[in-house]
């Protein structure tokens, strides 16, 4: 269920990519597609997605999911657009 809803974010994310214009990208529509606002660096924006089935615990210390158990996406106008 989880990977459908990423799959599904990952497109919606496509989509409007695809359809944006030579102006640029309204990345507030793409963080309201996601569900989740992005790191951002430069030009690129990168989208978290840690785990939150997981119990990690490591010689008596847990480990949380935002720290090393998780995914991201990341994406650029440049990274979408060919030229």
């Amino acid at each position: 269920m989880r990977a459908a809803r990423f799959l599904i974010a990952i497109c919606a994310t496509a989509t409007i990519a695809a359809a944006a214009n030579a102006q640029g990208i309204d990345w507030q529509k793409v963080d309201t597609a996601i569900g989740r606002g992005a790191a951002v660096t430069g030009d690129v924006h990168r989208y978290g997605f840690p785990r939150t089935d997981l119990q990690v615990t490591v010689d008596g210390v847990t480990i949380r999911p935002s720290f090393a158990l998780g995914g991201w996406a990341a994406s650029s106008l440049w990274a979408i657009w060919p030229w």
